[in-house]
């Protein structure tokens, strides 16, 4: 069960390690956003344990992509799927808590809607989800995501209007990088190694561009409490 061989991408044409070898390696995007992230806000002379929390978090993600696309069985892709909606779980509390400085009721009532839409995405993610593969080639599980992303920059422009435009650059990055995720299958005839490692890419982009939100918010905070 566990070794099960799975194969959902174009780029993949055996059961061997490196059959995927543009949708494995791309996944040092992860770790370079990772990276990229902890590296401005360290510049700015910030050390904020929930930031770099989240930004290593990310560099996991990447991880768990390169197993999943190396490997290629039931468990490599149970490791790409949970860290992706643990980082939005994580992210989102965190976001709630330090960004909006929500009170703790408040937040356990979003945190309640954000677990059901992230079971919802975890179910969906699964391969032999008929329904999910025939309408956007397994991109359909992302969706909350984006609904969560998209809530996150409006709020983001009522309390902080000038960092929000980071967080609808993500959204919109977000929509793209899905739309070449749900192309890969239907673009095989015409290119062979398929879209789906331009989705890490593109990611990697969105996962930095969403902590860019949260480090500037944190720089924003740490500013006025020096005035």
């Amino acid at each position: 069960m566990w070794t099960e061989h799975i194969d959902i991408y174009c780029e993949r044409l055996d059961t061997s390690f490196w059959a995927e070898p543009l949708n494995a390696l791309t996944n040092i995007s992860f770790i370079f956003a990772s990276f990229m992230a902890i590296y401005i806000h360290r510049k700015n002379s910030l050390k904020n344990p929930i930031f770099l929390f989240l930004a290593f978090y990310v560099s996991l993600i990447g991880v768990g992509s390169f197993l999943f696309h190396t490997f290629a069985n039931t468990w490599s892709e149970l490791a790409d799927t949970i860290p992706i909606w643990t980082f939005v779980i994580f992210f989102v509390f965190f976001s709630i808590r330090v960004v909006f400085q929500a009170s703790w009721f408040k937040t356990i009532r979003i945190m309640i809607i954000v677990f059901i839409c992230a079971y919802i995405g975890l179910f969906l993610s699964k391969t032999d989800n008929s329904i999910d593969e025939a309408i956007l080639n397994g991109s359909l599980q992302y969706t909350p995501a984006l609904f969560f992303m998209l809530v996150y920059s409006i709020s983001l422009y009522f309390k902080r209007r000038t960092i929000s435009k980071y967080g609808f650059l993500a959204v919109f990055v977000f929509f793209i990088s899905l739309s070449f995720r749900t192309l890969d299958m239907y673009m095989c005839e015409n290119i062979s190694i398929g879209t789906h490692f331009v989705w890490h890419i593109l990611n990697a982009l969105m996962l930095f561009l969403l902590l860019y939100t949260f480090h500037l918010s944190i720089k924003e905070d740490e500013h006025l409490q020096k005035v």
